[in-house]
């Protein structure tokens, strides 16, 4: 899973799988808000490749929140999850305000 702050405001939340088959479905939360989100699934020898991605308004979410992205296999009775915490403030790297 990739957070990727942009310049206007903005968060660009993209999840993605690789190699899974038979084929899954993704969704992205915030919290336990489901987000509006974009997908594409290719396959690819066989295999499905899958990516959602999500854009939302930063100061839409809380200070502190969980990110998930959920993966479900129907056909073959799998879920997975992939967790992160998104927070709003300011974000240091080595010193340095981003």
């Amino acid at each position: 899973m990739i957070q990727d702050r942009l310049s206007d405001g903005y968060l660009n939340i993209i999840c993605s799988v690789e190699g899974v088959f038979p084929r899954p479905e993704l969704v992205i939360l915030a919290g336990n808000r489901l987000l509006n989100s974009k997908s594409s699934i290719k396959i690819i020898e066989g295999r499905y490749t899958a990516l959602t991605s999500a854009v939302v308004r930063i100061d839409s979410l809380p200070p502190t929140v969980e990110i998930l992205c959920d993966m479900q296999v129907p056909l073959a009775n799998y879920f997975s999850r992939k967790r992160d915490i998104f927070f709003r403030g300011k974000i240091y790297y080595h010193g340095f305000v981003d």
